[in-house]
């Protein structure tokens, strides 16, 4: 899952067994801020991208993955499926993808 070109057209096909899938996203969207310390000084951050993992069918190992950590997806049955993802930076907000897929 790309979101370097976000939003996607079209769908793609559903691989019929386990997969992995991951979160690409443009380097550019970690940004850094600065946190004050107890003594007045300033830590530099980057924020640190969390996946939150949605499937109408079928299951990810994990609800919420980090950064492009892989996540493995087990199919579901013949139904239609749409996996989701989104991201959340903390700082700047909640961005989201959405794949239409078809077995």
């Amino acid at each position: 899952m790309d979101l370097n070109d976000s939003p996607g057209s079209g769908s793609i096909p559903m691989p019929a067994a386990d997969s992995n899938f991951r979160v690409v996203s443009p380097v550019s969207s970690s940004e850094t801020y600065q946190v004050m310390q107890c003594d007045g000084s300033f830590l530099t951050r980057t924020e640190e991208m969390l996946n939150t993992w949605f499937v109408s069918d079928g299951s990810f190992d994990y609800s919420k993955t980090t950064g492009s950590t892989e996540n493995v997806w087990g199919p579901p049955g013949s139904k239609p499926v749409l996996p989701w993802s989104s991201r959340e930076t903390g700082v700047e907000g909640l961005h989201f993808r959405k794949i239409e897929i078809n077995l």
